[in-house]
């Protein structure tokens, strides 16, 4: 043979031309051909060997004579390396109380291959030879490479989300210990042997492997039995002891073999909640029977087990229909979303646990909770508490009166309230104010109450006052809330609301918040909630309500607003006293002077006196309510007979912000005003003067109508809540009278219903009042 080029080297021989790789120096062959030996001197020997023959024995088939080539299996042994790294001199994960609370603290991953001495790392290249040169004796081992095995490894590690091709992949401390675990399985089953070095200074060893847990939940009387353990490899960990761990933030476990065990963080996750509200008896583990809804979403996940009764069963299905009977002394008729009101609170009650009854304003809240406790009262369960702002006792009281006539209720406020409980033992229902609850507190904590009920309990709202503190104090067997708006402000305001009725359902409130505002997480907390609130929009049950509701909403005057309005009474009374020929024109105008500013007076008393700086019980009802429809997305009329009184309500919409309407006769453009707030969503409140906007105004938009004040004839305030409701229009109204309490406004309501035909003469000729009255009901006007 014989050498015919160089690059690349070719070889002639015979008939054949044979081609070397490009790679090949063909000079290197070039002694081969001229020379029957090649002599290497001793000292270069082992550089000739690397240079020259390592090289082709790697690339080459070579026939070896004097030597010998060996050939290593190309079946890999694949090894996932996984090392500690800490920055900032951080300490061992052993050695530091929790690996939460070193954030440096991470793990790296490398793959490797292992051909028996050859070791290559996952993506890179590396000499696939390896000479030993002995006194005696030439060895070469060599190995080929198992690219196509090598690359499924790696293939299914980019499956499992470790794209560790070539690189060294860091992870944080638990998420790699997780992920570890949770692909524990498949790595064994991929042949691929796992090597953990840490640099425990104490010799404690990491469990790595498969790791489950499972759990069953059993419904007893008041509470749920829980049951259930871990499996960390071959060791089972009672479930008592998980939860006990998750509760205090320690996610190391040591196992019976003295391995330390991580608890997944999705463990973490799905039984954080289970944790805080789990009571802990020895090695008993219970869950109060109020966290059904939690027990209920851990069946969801596959590893829990639950059982439950009828009645519970049906309370989380939210089948309350038909399950109770009504009161038989209950004297009122409930519409058909009012019944299944009255079904749910029943069936709360029988299951033990609290709510929160959250329905729209005007939809009847308090006919449904009189409902439930004349039943309680018709069955002996005791006394209950009712705490209300004070401006809504009289309504309570009222409201009590009509529909559960043979309740024994007992008022306890006012000044000479007394402070013994044995005043009230004996009472069906105790009605106390917010404000006497903080001062009485230690009077009534310890008196065992069968319902405690909270009327516009965003009272409450903040888990931090003394106010909610005061309420947690009461004793009772049963708790329910009633609001409007259940949330104001956050979701502090439920959280505090829901732990009031079922006490620790949702966890600490810090807790709550965090977990709360995570977008995966509300829909989770809607589902715990939903079955212990229920909130009926008012669009929601449009069929069952009439075309218009007419409440009267008692308002008490404020200490200050009091004393203004009984100057007022007793001058203009002494007055016509001092002169009794009532039918003179000057005392005629006396008293009509003396009726027009008392009636201001229980509006607001700046209507009367410009100077008075106080406030007004009826103002601030009148607020409270504006803002609760405001906050429901609903609009409303606001009338008038009085435009200062209108006037006042304009500057605090302004100093709120909040966007209106407004008519009076002073209005040029009537027509722009109305068509505003038909159309605009941002515009929900309108004020008009009963003369201004009484007539020829079409304001169908409105689902509620305020009347600040009663008019001595019915007939112009049904004209002024017309204008809300005309016939074809899809709205039910809510029409709310605002009535200060003793005052000339409650004569008016009463004289309205017994002498309707004289209030009409009155309105027609206001100037002869006098003749229509006797001396004797002029002065009860008056009284």
């Amino acid at each position: 043979a014989q050498l015919v080029s160089l690059k690349p080297p070719r070889i002639l021989k015979g008939n054949s031309i044979f081609e070397f790789d490009n790679h090949l120096n063909g000079a290197k062959l070039s002694p081969f051909f001229s020379k029957d030996f090649i002599h290497i001197p001793l000292a270069k020997t082992e550089e000739y060997l690397h240079k020259f023959v390592t090289p082709l024995v790697a690339k080459n088939l070579v026939d070896a004579e004097g030597f010998t080539i060996q050939t290593v299996p190309n079946l890999p042994l694949a090894v996932l390396k996984i090392t500690e790294s800490t920055r900032n001199n951080q300490l061992s994960i052993f050695e530091t109380k929790l690996p939460d609370e070193s954030p440096s603290l991470e793990l790296l991953f490398e793959l490797h291959f292992e051909y028996s001495e050859f070791h290559f790392r996952s993506g890179h290249s590396a000499s696939t030879i390896r000479m030993e040169l002995g006194e005696e004796s030439l060895k070469f081992l060599r190995v080929e490479r198992n690219i196509e095995l090598e690359n499924q490894i790696v293939s299914a590690f980019q499956n499992w989300k470790l794209p560790i091709n070539g690189s060294v992949i860091k992870l944080e401390y638990r998420k790699a210990i997780d992920w570890i675990n949770a692909h524990y399985e498949k790595i064994e089953q991929l042949g691929v042997e796992l090597r953990i070095e840490t640099k425990d200074s104490r010799n404690r060893k990491l469990f790595v492997g498969t790791c489950s847990i499972s759990m069953e939940i059993v419904e007893g009387n008041d509470w749920f039995d829980v049951k259930g353990q871990a499996i960390f490899g071959n060791y089972s960990v009672p479930i008592i002891l998980i939860l006990r761990h998750i509760r205090q933030n320690m996610p190391e476990i040591r196992l019976a073999n003295g391995e330390y065990a991580l608890i997944p963080q999705v463990w973490f996750d799905e039984y954080q909640l289970l944790s805080e509200i789990c009571i802990f008896e020895g090695d008993r583990l219970s869950v109060r029977k109020h966290h059904c809804v939690i027990a209920n979403n851990l069946k969801a996940s596959g590893n829990n087990t639950l059982t439950l009764k009828d009645k519970l069963s049906k309370f989380l299905q939210l089948e309350t229909k038909e399950l109770y009977d009504l009161p038989f002394q209950f004297n009122g008729e409930l519409r058909n979303y009012q019944l299944a009101g009255y079904q749910w609170l029943r069936l709360l009650d029988e299951l033990g646990f609290g709510g929160c009854l959250a329905d729209d304003m005007g939809l009847g809240k308090t006919i449904q909770t009189l409902c439930l406790l004349q039943w309680m009262k018709e069955q002996n369960r005791g006394t209950s508490l009712l705490i209300v702002p004070t401006s809504l006792v009289y309504n309570w009281q009222i409201e009590t009166q009509k529909f559960c006539p043979e309740m024994n209720v007992y008022l306890y406020t006012g000044k000479n309230r007394s402070v013994d409980d044995s005043s009230f033992r004996n009472a069906d229902l105790v009605i106390a104010t917010y404000s006497v609850l903080r001062r009485d507190i230690d009077n009534l904590r310890t008196f065992p109450f069968h319902y405690l009920i909270l009327d516009e309990a965003q009272a409450i709202k903040n888990p931090q006052s003394a106010l909610n503190q005061a309420c947690l104090e009461l004793k009772a067997n049963r708790f329910l809330t009633l609001t409007g708006t259940p949330v104001e402000n956050s979701l502090s305001d439920l959280w505090s609301q829901i732990h009031f009725a079922n006490r620790n359902m949702l966890g600490n409130v810090n807790h709550f918040m965090q977990i709360a505002k995570q977008p995966d997480k509300i829909q989770y907390f809607r589902q715990v909630i939903n079955p212990f609130v229920l909130r009926r929009l008012k669009s929601a049950v449009l069929p069952d309500l009439p075309e218009k509701s007419i409440f009267v909403q008692y308002c008490d005057m404020t200490p200050a607003q009091l004393d203004a309005y009984r100057h007022i009474r007793n001058s203009y009374r002494e007055q016509l006293l001092v002169n009794s020929d009532v039918q003179k024109g000057g005392s005629t105008f006396q008293l009509l002077e003396g009726l027009l500013r008392m009636r201001q007076c229980a509006n607001h008393p700046v209507l009367a006196d410009r100077d008075y700086t106080e406030d007004s019980g009826k103002f601030e009802m009148v607020c409270h309510k504006l803002e609760e429809v405001i906050r429901e997305g609903n609009k409303v009329l606001v009338f008038s007979s009085f435009v200062e009184h209108l006037k006042l309500y304009k500057n605090y919409l302004d100093t709120q912000q909040i966007a209106y309407c407004y008519l009076d006769g002073s209005t040029k453009d009537r027509q722009h005003e109305v068509e505003t707030f038909q159309n605009s969503s941002d515009h929900q409140v309108f004020l008009l003067s009963l003369k201004a906007g009484g007539t020829g105004l079409n304001l169908t938009r409105a689902g509620y109508v305020f009347l600040l004040d009663p008019w001595w004839n019915p007939a112009a305030e049904a004209q002024a809540f017309d204008r809300a409701h005309r016939i074809g229009q899809k709205n039910k109204v809510f029409v709310y009278k605002f009535i200060s309490r003793n005052s000339i406004e409650e004569k008016i309501i009463k004289l309205q219903e017994e002498k309707i035909e004289l209030f009409h003469s009155i309105i027609d000729a206001e100037q002869d009042i006098t003749k229509q009255f006797n001396r004797e009901e002029l002065l009860g006007l008056l009284v």
